[in-house]
């Protein structure tokens, strides 16, 4: 609930996606989990669920193989 996009909002690094941002904030980036949990949300849990949807839709998309459907 914390990510709405592709840039981290604390370091302004752009990710190629809503995952990659938030494995930044999980695994790579303390001080920028840190900041964003001081900060708050910035959306409900359900635009988060629609969000996540989403993501996995085009992760899957982006995981598909040429000539292997």
């Amino acid at each position: 609930m914390y990510i709405n996009n592709t840039c981290c909002h604390v370091c302004l690094e752009e990710f190629y996606t809503r995952e990659c941002v938030l494995n930044h904030i999980r695994y790579t980036s303390h001080a920028c989990r840190a900041a964003l949990l001081l900060q708050g949300p910035v959306m409900t849990m359900e635009d988060d669920n629609d969000l996540a949807g989403a993501d996995a839709v085009e992760h899957r998309e982006h995981l598909r193989i040429p000539g292997t459907y």
